[in-house]
């Protein structure tokens, strides 16, 4: 329904996570949230990334007691978090 009113209704799910757009979206949507939920400033995301794939025991992002692998994570998505520190600096 979103992505149709926003004409991305024709794109992929996995196009659809590497939309600007659905980005922004959800980033403000998770701050008004934040902000209504009276959480300080330092605890609200200053920016997200949207991935297509489902953290899983198979791609060993997590336990068998469905933990998140930390580091296993860290090395992943490496690339995306330094992206994203440099965009808030």
């Amino acid at each position: 329904l979103w992505a149709n009113e926003n004409k991305l209704g024709n794109k992929s799910y996995e196009e659809l996570c590497a939309e600007p757009l659905v980005r922004t979206t959800l980033q403000k949507e998770l701050a008004v949230f934040g902000k209504e939920s009276d959480l300080k400033g330092f605890e609200i995301l200053k920016n997200i990334y949207v991935t297509h794939e489902q953290f899983s025991i198979e791609n060993d992002l997590l336990t068998p007691t469905f933990k998140l692998k930390r580091h296993q994570a860290k090395e992943k998505y490496d690339t995306e978090i330094e992206r994203m520190y440099k965009e808030i600096a």
